[in-house]
């Protein structure tokens, strides 16, 4: 991008309306991502569409990656696979538990934030009193459609 490309100032535009945003709304912000992330971190164990082929083939991909087990092979994939690299990634780090966890948070938050913005610009002020829709929607949508995407 060249510095007057018009482009970069309305992306330096949308990065100073988010921190506006944040600014201004920080404790709604916060009090409502922590309300969203309650039902992630409530349960023991996360059972949502087929959340639990995609920590298995994960920990497969573990086990092959690590030569504790033969016969198999890591087919790569170019296309929705953002679920399954995070999922491996942070297993490897925190656990399977742990990171399915943090990986539906994360998908919960991003939908929640994304249509709650999207739905801010179209109508022109932030739409809190959606929010309780939003909610049971980014819940029913992150469950149904992208866990139950199948990356086998």
């Amino acid at each position: 991008m060249q510095p007057d490309d018009p482009s970069l100032s309305e992306h330096r535009l949308a990065i100073s309306a988010a921190l506006d945003f944040l600014r201004d709304y920080s404790a709604r912000v916060l009090i409502l991502s922590l309300v969203l992330l309650f039902p992630c971190v409530w349960h023991p164990h996360i059972q949502a569409g087929d959340l639990g082929s995609h920590v298995y083939n994960a920990w497969l991909a573990q086990l092959i990656e690590r030569h504790q087990i033969s016969g198999l092979s890591v087919a790569r994939q170019w296309d929705n696979i953002l679920f399954d690299v995070l999922l491996l990634h942070l297993g490897n780090l925190f656990g399977f538990v742990a990171a399915e966890k943090i990986v539906v948070s994360v998908a919960v938050l991003v939908f929640f934030w994304g249509c709650f913005s999207f739905l801010a610009e179209v109508s022109g002020r932030p739409p809190w009193n959606l929010a309780p829709y939003l909610f049971v929607l980014a819940y029913g949508y992150v469950s149904a459609s992208i866990l139950g995407v199948s990356s086998a």
